[in-house]
């Protein structure tokens, strides 16, 4: 089943964490949040996928530069 709403959402969560608008601990708690409160399995997915990007023991901004 496609939850659209969801799925709205967890792209939301996604690019706060990418804007620095959220720390690691806030990003990990709202994917488990939407994943746990639908049955689509992509939306799902993504949470596992995403998991270890949140750190369980230091709250940080996202660290996406590229170095050349």
């Amino acid at each position: 089943m496609i939850d659209r709403q969801a799925r709205d959402r967890m792209a939301g969560a996604v690019r706060a964490f990418m804007d620095e608008k959220t720390g690691a601990f806030q990003f990990q708690e709202t994917l488990v949040e939407i994943a746990s409160s639908t049955e689509d399995y992509t939306v799902r997915d993504i949470d596992l996928m995403l998991w270890g990007y949140a750190d369980e023991y230091e709250d940080h901004k996202i660290v996406a530069s590229l170095k050349s």
